[in-house]
């Protein structure tokens, strides 16, 4: 596929803006997950001191460390499938961002390579 000049500056002109969405994608990703887990945080806080939370005890029929944690667990499931979620969607905004830095590196290349030709008058009346 032969580009036109013309067509190269446009591809880095539209790459350029891909790449700003795609870094302020990955930033408010990157805000959500911090506040997803900072609500996680808070969540176990608040169940660990609840009423309700089993206290570990020593003993035949004592409540354990493990029980309890499997109740906190239980108790703040809906705050941590909200961080995973919100980790998943800032490491594809990282993705999505590290594919459009791909794409800008190859329409710089191009964009070299036309001028290495133009400059060798290779690209005058082809």
């Amino acid at each position: 596929m032969s580009l036109t000049p013309g067509q190269v500056q446009q591809r880095l002109f539209d790459v350029h803006q891909e790449l700003g969405a795609a870094a302020r994608a990955v930033a408010d990703a990157r805000n959500a997950e911090v506040h997803a887990i900072e609500a996680l945080t808070m969540a176990k806080a608040r169940a660990i001191l609840s009423e309700e939370c089993p206290r570990p005890k020593r003993g035949e029929n004592g409540v354990t460390v493990a029980d309890r944690d499997a109740w906190v667990d239980q108790a703040t499931s809906d705050e941590r499938f909200d961080a995973a979620v919100k980790e998943q969607v800032r490491k594809a905004a990282e993705d999505r961002l590290r594919v459009v830095r791909d794409q800008a590196s190859v329409v710089q290349s191009l964009s070299a390579l036309m001028r290495a030709e133009m400059s060798l008058g290779a690209g005058v009346g082809a």
